[in-house]
């Protein structure tokens, strides 16, 4: 049994895909919200403005070179962007970029074990690795694992209004998916904003969630990945 930790980047894992051993696994601190302090001419204050959202994660892994037979393999992953997944944190998925220039060819033409650090940008939010779907009939109440809100997708078969957490939708035509975190409706491939009224859009929130429904509508399906701070 391994007893190092490991990533998988794109569906490749470090060890059993890349031939990398890592020898320094930074952990995954909190991202810093994302606030600009202004001096305030004329005096000792300062202003802070809380812009919203959170900052980039930066982490630097120490990694060690098993087999140089991948190392085009590796130029081409680690120009890249994608998406990584830790061993140490399973089932949260980190959307990131490579933002050192690692010289690969330094290593080709020897056979000795060779470190190199790998430095990547997080983006702040994790998402679930797996989506979950439920089905509803009638007005229920459901919980959302997580830490952070998520935007789902809904997809309503028959005609009328539901209503998520206080924000409501009319939907004037049958079989309509509203992608909430693209801000779009859907139905066969074919845009279907102009059948859906709105204010806003859905959320779901860490915890108790609760849907109603008109009586034109007869099936509710809420997909959604969970997200973590």
């Amino acid at each position: 049994m391994r007893d190092f930790p490991t990533f998988t980047f794109d569906g490749l894992n470090s060890f059993n895909d890349l031939g990398i051993v890592i020898t320094e696994m930074p952990p995954i601190i909190l991202p810093k919200r994302d606030i600009e302090s202004i001096q305030i001419e004329g005096s000792n204050r300062i202003l802070h403005i809380d812009k919203g959202a959170y900052l980039a994660i930066s982490i630097t892994i120490k990694c060690l070179l098993l087999d140089n037979t991948k190392l085009e393999q590796l130029k081409q992953i680690f120009k890249a962007s994608g998406e990584i997944e830790f061993s140490d944190y399973p089932e949260r998925i980190y959307k990131c970029r490579n933002v050192n220039q690692i010289d690969f060819s330094r290593y080709a033409n020897t056979s000795f074990i060779k470190e190199f650090p790998l430095q990547l940008e997080l983006e702040p939010i994790a998402y679930g690795s797996s989506i979950k779907t439920i089905n509803f009939t009638e007005a229920s109440s459901f919980t959302v694992g997580g830490t952070e809100n998520t935007n789902p997708k809904i997809t309503v078969t028959g005609t009328g209004t539901i209503t998520i957490n206080n924000i409501s939708v009319q939907f004037l035509e049958d079989n309509i998916t509203l992608d909430c975190e693209n801000m779009e409706a859907t139905s066969n491939n074919l845009s279907k904003n102009h059948k859906i009224v709105l204010d806003d859009f859905p959320y779901l929130t860490p915890g108790k969630n609760k849907i109603l429904f008109s009586e034109g509508i007869t099936n509710v399906e809420i997909s959604y990945k969970e997200r973590w701070l």
